[in-house]
This record gives structure tokens, sequence and C-alpha cells, in this order.
């Protein structure tokens, strides 16, 4: 491997985070199973009682896709890249639809600090204009912040899940902003 080679595998990382079953998200899927209940039991009550089964077997094939729609809604993955000291985010709905959440350049940055107590005035600043929370898990000693300068939003303040390397990455580019806890697992 060529200098050059080793050197860009340093500066760049790529990994998927999914989202952990918050109670949020698990009163969300239990609402999709219930409604999509609900609509099952109505459409078979009208299939035992109405000549039109043909229809009403095609109303249960549509309330299965929607449970099939709705679901991805519920199944939630993060994807960072970093790349020449610029991070990306994006939110996965089920394994198909991509949503870019966030993007900046870590040099830019304020502040890159583990999720803590003693950053709670950082992070309750009222001069915050976004928060974007792309982390599996608010409580796990991975979830790290970053503050930076948005172009179309302001002061941005983004929650996401740290592995060792990335964090590496973020103090090479910005060592006087990055904060490095010894509760990062990976």
């Amino acid at each position: 491997m060529s200098n050059f080679d080793s050197q860009y595998s340093n500066n760049y990382v790529e990994y998927l985070v999914p989202m952990k079953n918050t109670p949020s998200l698990i009163l969300k899927k239990l609402g999709i199973i219930f409604l999509s209940l609900a609509l099952a039991v109505i459409g078979a009550i009208f299939i035992l009682s109405s000549p039109f089964v043909p229809v009403m077997i095609l109303y249960l094939v549509l309330v299965g896709i929607l449970t099939w729609y709705l679901w991805r809604f519920v199944n939630i993955e993060f994807e960072y890249s970093i790349t020449m000291g610029e991070i990306e985010m994006d939110i996965i709905y089920g394994q198909r639809k991509r949503k870019k959440l966030a993007s900046a350049k870590i040099r830019e940055m304020s502040i890159i600090a583990p999720y803590d107590a003693k950053y709670e005035s950082t992070l309750s600043s009222p001069d915050i204009s976004k928060t974007i929370f792309a982390a599996s898990d608010i409580k796990s000693p991975d979830t790290y912040f970053c503050i930076y300068n948005d172009e179309k939003n302001g002061k941005t303040l983004l929650f996401f899940s740290a592995t060792k390397k990335t964090l590496d990455i973020m103090k090479f580019y910005n060592s006087s902003a990055t904060v490095i806890s010894d509760r990062v697992t990976h």
C-alpha cells in the first residue's frame, strides 16, 4: 500500500448505526400494528357480510401494503461518512429511503464532545437554532455531539454515535475542539 493510500484510508470512515427502540419508537410500532389489525378486522367483518368478496380481499391487500409502507418509518438507521475532513449524515428509512440530515466541515465545528452533564450549558445555549438527533440511543456511552454553523439553519447541534476511528479523524482535523472520552466502546 502506498503512503497516499494509507493516508486516505486513515481519513475516511463510513458506518451504519441502527436507531435503538426508544419508548416513542415502540409506541409508533405498536400504533402501526394496532391500526393494521383494526383495519384488517373491519375488512374481515365486511368480507363475511358482503357479496363483494373480491373488493374486500383487495382491501385487505391494501391494508398489508399500508402496513409495509408505514413500517419503514420505524425501521431507522443512520449512515455516517467522513471524507477528507467533512462529515455527512443520512437517515435511512426501512433500508430504502435516504434523506440527508447534516453535512459539515470538521475544522469549522466549535466543539465535539461526549454527551455528558458537564456540557449542559453548552447544549442548552439559546443561540442554537436547530438540533439534529442522529445517534442510536441518547443514553449510550458512544453518544457525542458537535456544534457547527450551517448556512441554512444557523448554529446547529448534532448528536451522533461515535467510533474510535471517527473520533481520531475528528481530532486530526480539529484537535482544539475535540474531546475524546474513554467511554467509546468501538
